[in-house]
């Protein structure tokens, strides 16, 4: 089996390949299914990151959940201790740009958000399986995070990213669900 590693510049690669009018329109595939599910409509709130291409754009879904009036919370990242702390977000002036050239909350501008608060999490990665395996940048900042997370997890993502075993440790999570595009060719 390939190393995480491997993994993750086999499909970084893959993604990288992929136009940009591919890569908005699949990703609007994945937003059109994740509003489908259970999990969504019963989600008072959400925590979901700021996506960066090749990842699933979650600014569609952004915009969804708060004309649905649900609470949208998004992640700072703290490096020095690998954590992360979710914000409520609001509007996108919320977000700025941090070191990392990540879109994350304003934390003088938002209220924290507690594992407690959050319904469903949208959880990013780089490779997924069916069964909810999944790999992720390489930080543990959502394995760390969702040891101390009871709601539903779900996972968003392209059929690149998806294989029949990835290499797992104990400490990671398995996601609840997880949905991707052309889901009829598997």
């Amino acid at each position: 089996m390939e190393t995480k590693k491997e993994l993750r510049n086999k499909v970084g690669k893959r993604l990288m390949e992929m136009e940009r009018h591919e890569y908005e329109a699949r990703s609007l595939d994945v937003t059109a299914l994740l509003v489908q599910v259970p999990q969504w409509h019963h989600a008072r709130s959400i925590g979901v990151t700021m996506a960066r291409f090749p990842e699933v754009q979650t600014h569609p879904i952004i915009e969804r959940a708060w004309e649905a009036d649900k609470l949208v919370a998004m992640p700072r990242i703290h490096m020095k201790s690998k954590t992360m702390q979710f914000y409520k977000v609001t509007k996108w002036d919320d977000l700025e740009y941090s070191s990392y050239d990540l879109r994350e909350p304003i934390p003088a501008r938002c209220q924290t958000v507690s594992p407690e608060e959050l319904d469903l999490m949208l959880v990013p990665g780089v490779a997924f399986t069916k069964g909810g395996e999944r790999l992720g940048l390489g930080g543990g900042f959502y394995d760390r995070y969702l040891q101390h997370y009871q709601g539903s997890t779900i996972a968003l993502c392209f059929t690149e990213q998806l294989f029949e075993r990835l290499p797992t440790e104990d400490h990671d999570r398995i996601i609840d669900t997880i949905l991707y595009d052309q889901a009829d060719l598997l």
